[in-house]
């Protein structure tokens, strides 16, 4: 289970509430953000990366304050 918490700590780890970052993700397109999601983190920088990020972190902080239960998993 994900709790906000887990969220908040890992948006400060990754400092994706920097004004730099917030701005160039209020700037970042749905399609773009899909297409950094859809590729390789190896492919791409820091900076490109920090917004996508920061947007999915959001997307996952909403969830995880709302009524149900966040569970995730993850296998490598």
């Amino acid at each position: 289970m994900i709790e906000d918490w887990v969220i908040e700590e890992v948006s400060e780890q990754w400092d994706v509430h920097d004004a730099e970052v917030v701005r160039a993700e209020a700037a970042l397109s749905e399609a773009e953000f899909e297409r950094v999601c859809d590729s390789s983190e190896d492919e791409h920088d820091l900076s490109v990366l920090r917004p996508v990020y920061r947007r999915l972190l959001e997307r996952l902080y909403d969830a995880a304050s709302g009524p149900d239960v966040l569970v995730c998993y993850w296998s490598a």
